[in-house]
């Protein structure tokens, strides 16, 4: 069985991947000190975002 509608066709999935790619370069701007303590919550932050939309759209489909 093919899936007609994916979820990375969805807008906001397409724009959250951009903005996950977005706090990976500021990231890369921080200090040493801060890289494993508040780096590590934004990037997990950032990608929980992109996980959230992709398991709603496979609830609502």
């Amino acid at each position: 069985m093919t899936e007609l509608f994916s979820y990375r066709k969805l807008t906001v999935y397409q724009q959250s991947k951009k903005y996950v790619a977005d706090i990976y370069r500021l990231l890369l701007k921080f200090p040493s000190d801060e890289r494993f303590a508040l780096a590590g919550q934004l990037r997990r932050a950032a990608i929980f975002n992109n996980v959230k939309h992709c398991r709603r759209y496979g609830k609502v489909f």
